[in-house]
């Protein structure tokens, strides 16, 4: 026998035990728990999750337990699997409603795509990532930069030259690229990200090779090369928009290494072409981004699969005082659990890895890692679809590729006030499914003929090498495939090929009419090519098409193509502003913050106003008249035009006051004439003329009219309060005076939040201003709680005020009805009170609160307010009781003790000395202990978490008799109601805050 033989017979037996294993578990796992839950675990270590003492936990100085390699590892490779060839490979699909995949591309005319761009004539550059996930494994290292990896990254140029919408030409347009992994198009080029840098390239002597090679910027991290930047696309603003990754960076110009650096975190980003302003957008998900028509961004992360960016960074950035939430909405159902419906085999890695973790106690991971298929874990490429080719139901459809699964589905997009909603669409099956395990899709881009153009990288493997446990990741090849890949056409019924276009050669007026095709690539090529050429002849056209276009997107486009030629007028955006689409509208108030002097021109080699500038008395009207027509939009019917008008009145009036709005320098960005990086926003315009008092008067009256209406809705809210970084007391006055809104349930949380910033501010005039107004509201209460705990995370307390007539009233009857015996409510909101008082004077009521002859509820509040404060005799007082309090109080001590590094000790000390037992302090929470301890520290959780190490077979043999045991599902019922359910539900059983037990079956 030879030794690849011997091997062979290796792998087939390692695999065929583990599936005998794997079904010998599955039919003998039962019980009672298992009998309620209605499921039986995926392997034995499930059985064992909930009863195993931990041997040891993750210290984060300490090599990741999960990586190691246990006595059992696997030796030797791991059996491989078989590609599929080219010509077969459309057998292996399973595809929906008649659709069908045509292959466009093989190799070797394409290997390791990941992204594309077709030019204005039909050409397709693609991203071909070769050097994924590394070319040294065997100098490979976790969880850092690795220099000896080598750019064998390449740009490849396909054609189809005859016209039968099959690619036949290739060449190599650029190589010696580093994880290639976006393009797009311009003048004759394209701009291509590849980690570290993103670079221009250009063919100027037509051989299909790029001979000019510019280093546009540098500094993107080469760290995790799942998240890395990606997705070069154009956006209507006339910028290119990028998606970030989590790599992050120092980002400087390419021709400038001492430049001062944008530092780059979590973030997406844009940067003009013609000016090479680079700013940091909102976002910083993995891979992939994408438009709707209207420019509203949607991003996906690995088990996210749709997000909305909501919230723009760069008007977050003008208020430093809130306290601002994440500025991603997840439009899909997300976490471990999502399920995919995916008709090809796990491969044998993915089981044996799910096996391992799952049966590791003191391990923490996602169940998405803990099963080998059938969950979300690889979301990548999405897309939304914007085409004329499918049926209209499909129209603004998401795609979102699943390439572990190796399949890709779609999503359903419906509005949500301000945001979106994404739901499945096609049941317990996928949009497009293989059997075939090397069918990779990880991008789609949407082509000229109307359709969806599917990336396939066509690997044997997709996975981080930093997610599998070394022994594992010795046992497979992650670059097997390098020299392969697909390219696909998901074709409707009846679909018949188009010859490719030639837009290039189009005149400035087709170029204008094409803004009305019904396919997005035509309508952004054609005003890419309008804003390339800078011809102003298009002018006339355009102001045309603004008033009269046929279509909504075509009415968007000529506006942004007037901004990216700067000949856009108030007229124009005054047409925009009273279109009867709100896509339309939306964009309009947006451009309308150029006009008004509030933002950024799209180009920093500013042209003169000749349309919006001079002395004429029609122009000084149009002057006047576009703020009223603003104005008029904060009753506008539909949601996402007053959320963007909220933003815009506070660029508005930021001017109008005479401060810069988020700009540059207020952020700390570096100025963009000395390194060509800045932040979002960053203006280089001047600021507009100072209008009439009673235009600002009824701007703020403006925005308070979209908070009475939308104060529920938290995106709005939120959007509201960015725009009163200074002038929050007087918003918040304006709104006291009305009774009606005053007594709505939605009025005191956007009291609670106004106020706070009027807290974090500080101002004594503000505070007493702001007070009186609540006191003739009779919303005293509700105020000062937002001004208390603003005060408080500015360091100071309620009592210490400048309004003391008000607030020591208000504090001391706070002590007073806290303690006596008033309805419950009026309790928890009087104890709610205390938190924002002198401790010392309030430390004797709250201790009187926590005794056991008081109300559960009063005895939690009581806890909350304690914890909120920092004084180190806190933790003495919250331990005092222990012996006394329920469960619910108890879990309520140990987060208070646990979220305070100045309490932790105390607990320790009070668990070692038997005061409170070790079980009491939640897992989750000891391993964060654990990772973020110092040496001290660490040396006493290892003696009261850890102990001695628990043999894993004996504990197998302890609860091995559970095995054949008959299930008592009301016994099991029990035993859920009483352990599970305070986070878990199943059924109509317990809560969601931990993953839903119903969905491991």
């Amino acid at each position: 026998m030879s030794l690849f033989q011997q091997e062979a017979t290796e792998e087939t037996e390692v695999a065929e035990k583990t599936k005998t294993w794997l079904t010998a578990a599955l039919a003998s796992m039962r019980g009672s728990f298992c009998e309620f839950l209605g499921f039986m675990p995926l392997i034995f270590g499930t059985a064992i999750l909930l009863t195993t003492a931990p041997t040891q936990l993750n210290f984060a100085a300490e090599p990741d337990p999960r990586m190691v390699a246990p006595p059992n590892a696997v030796r030797g490779r791991l059996p491989s699997i078989a590609p599929t060839p080219a010509r077969d490979a459309a057998k292996t699909f399973r595809v929906l409603d008649g659709f069908r995949m045509d292959l466009l591309a093989a190799e070797p005319l394409v290997a390791s795509p990941v992204a594309m761009a077709y030019d204005e004539n039909g050409r397709a550059y693609v991203c071909e990532m070769r050097d994924y996930p590394y070319t040294d494994k065997a100098h490979h290292q976790r969880n850092q930069e690795n220099p000896t990896d080598a750019a064998i990254g390449t740009v490849r140029l396909l054609e189809d030259t005859d016209g039968d919408g099959v690619f036949d030409q290739s060449t190599v347009f650029a190589d010696g690229l580093s994880w290639p992994t976006g393009v797009a198009c311009w003048k004759g080029g394209v701009f291509v990200a590849a980690t570290p840098d993103i670079w221009y390239l250009k063919d100027t002597d037509g051989d299909g090779k790029a001979d000019v090679r510019i280093k546009v910027f540098t500094g993107f991290r080469k760290l995790n090369v799942q998240a890395v930047m990606n997705n070069l696309v154009w956006g209507l603003d006339n910028h290119i928009h990028g998606a970030g990754g989590s790599n992050g960076g120092q980002i400087r110009p390419g021709d400038k290494p001492d430049a001062k650096p944008l530092v780059m975190t979590r973030n997406d980003f844009r940067f003009d072409p013609v000016t090479e302003q680079f700013e940091l957008l909102s976002g910083g998900a993995r891979f992939g981004g994408t438009f709707d028509d209207w420019g509203h961004r949607f991003l996906c992360d690995i088990r996210n699969p749709a997000q909305h960016v909501v919230l723009p960074q760069r008007y977050l950035a003008r208020n430093p005082y809130l306290a601002t939430p994440s500025p991603l909405h997840d439009m899909a159902e997300s976490g471990d659990q999502l399920p995919v419906y995916r008709i090809s085999q796990p491969e044998l890695w993915r089981v044996l890895r799910a096996e391992r973790w799952a049966g590791e106690r003191d391990i923490v991971m996602p169940r998405s890692e803990l099963v080998g298929a059938g969950v979300v874990t690889s979301s990548s490429g999405i897309t939304s679809y914007r085409g004329a080719a499918y049926p209209q139901n499909y129209r603004d459809n998401i795609f979102v590729c699943e390439c572990a699964g190796n399949l890709f589905y779609r999503l359903q997009v419906t509005p949500d006030g301000p945001t979106f909603k994404a739901t499945r669409v096609d049941g317990k099956a996928e949009m497009v499914a293989s059997t075939d395990n090397w069918f990779r899709p990880v991008n789609f881009v949407n082509a000229p003929d109307g359709t969806l153009h599917v990336v396939d990288m066509y690997r044997e493997n997709i996975e981080h090498p930093w997610s599998i446990p070394d022994d594992i990741h010795a046992a497979v090849d992650l670059e097997s495939g390098r020299e392969r890949g697909r390219l696909w056409r998901l074709a409707p019924q009846n679909f018949t090929p188009r010859k490719p276009p030639r837009l290039g050669h189009a005149t400035t007026v087709e170029l204008v009419a094409t803004l009305e095709n019904p396919n997005s690539w035509w309508r952004e090529t054609a005003q890419r090519l309008l804003f390339e050429r800078q011809d102003q002849s298009a002018v006339p056209a355009l102001r045309k098409m603004v008033k009269r276009g046929r279509t909504a997107q075509a009415r968007v486009h000529a506006l942004w193509t007037l901004a990216g030629l700067n000949r856009l007028n108030d007229e124009d955006v005054l047409a925009g502003l009273k279109d009867q689409a709100a896509g339309v509208r939306e964009n309009a108030v947006k451009l309308a913050e150029l006009q008004l002097g509030t933002a950024r021109v799209p180009r920093a080699v500013e042209a003169s106003r000749r349309d919006s500038s001079g002395g004429t008395p029609n122009e000084a009207r149009q002057r006047r008249t576009l703020p009223d027509a603003l104005i008029k939009l904060a009753s506008d019917s539909d949601a996402r035009v007053r959320f963007q008008l909220a933003f815009t009145l506070g660029e508005f009036l930021s001017s109008e006051m005479g401060s810069a709005p988020a700009s540059g320098a207020a952020s700390g960005a570096p100025a963009a004439s000395t390194t060509g990086v800045r932040r979002e926003g960053a203006s280089n315009s001047g600021r507009g003329a100072r209008a009439p008092q009673s235009i600002s008067e009824r701007a703020a009256e403006a925005l308070a009219t979209i908070a009475r209406r939308d104060a529920a809705d938290s995106w709005i809210r939120t959007a509201v309060l960015s725009s009163v970084p200074e002038t929050s007391d007087q918003l918040l006055t304006r709104l006291l005076a009305d009774a009606k809104f005053t007594a709505s349930p939605a009025a005191a949380e956007m009291y609670r939040q106004l106020a706070q910033i009027v807290g974090i501010r500080g101002k004594d005039d503000e505070i007493q201003h702001t007070l009186e107004a609540a006191r003739q509201a009779n919303a005293l209460l509700e105020v000062a709680l937002g001004v208390g705990e603003g005060l408080k995370r500015a360091g100071h307390s309620l009592r210490q005020s400048a309004a003391p007539r008000f607030v020591d009233a208000l504090l001391d009857q706070g002590r007073d009805t806290a303690l006596a015996e008033a309805p419950l409510d009026t309790r928890l909101k009087a104890i709610q009170v205390l938190a924002y008082d002198d401790f010392e004077r309030v430390r004797e009521a709250l201790t009187i609160l926590l005794a056991p002859k008081q109300p559960q509820e009063i005895q939690r509040a009581a806890v909350m307010a304690l914890g909120s404060f920092s004084q180190p005799e806190v933790a003495k007082l919250l331990l005092s009781g222990w012996r006394t309090y329920t469960p619910a109080i108890r879990s309520d001590v140990i987060n208070a003790l646990l979220d305070a590094r100045s309490r932790i000790h105390a607990l320790l000390d009070a668990i070692e000395g038997g005061l409170v037992p070790a079980n009491q302090v939640p897992f989750a929470r000891r391993a964060a202990l654990l990772r973020t301890a110092g040496a001290m520290t660490k040396e006493q959780l290892n003696r009261i978490f850890v102990g001695p190490a628990t043999a894993r077979k004996e504990v197998i043999l302890k609860y091995q008799a559970a095995l054949s045991m008959k299930g008592d599902v009301a016994r099991g019922r029990k035993v859920f109601e009483t352990a599970c359910a305070t986070c878990h539900r199943a059924g109509d059983l317990g809560k969601d805050v931990g993953p839903n037990l119903a969905t491991i079956r």
